[in-house]
């Protein structure tokens, strides 16, 4: 099984297209029998992913040491 983390602690900007960017690659990977696990660290990106509906739909975490526990 593929197991990837996408860490975005330093995007300082996500729009739409970025957004629909990480849902497919969501998709491929369920797919492909993988996971995948997002870092957003930042409350306002987090604010974003609560707004557009994502926070329930990708698998987000604070930091990349709770991301790489929850593959256990």
């Amino acid at each position: 099984m593929k197991k990837i983390i996408i860490d975005l602690s330093s995007c300082e900007y996500i729009d739409s297209t970025f957004l629909g960017a990480l849902v497919v690659i969501l998709k491929k990977m369920a797919e492909r029998s993988g996971e995948i696990k997002y870092v957003i660290p930042q409350p306002s990106a987090l604010y974003l992913f609560k707004i557009t509906g994502l926070y329930g739909v990708l698998n987000l975490y604070r930091n990349r040491e709770e991301a790489i526990s929850s593959f256990a």
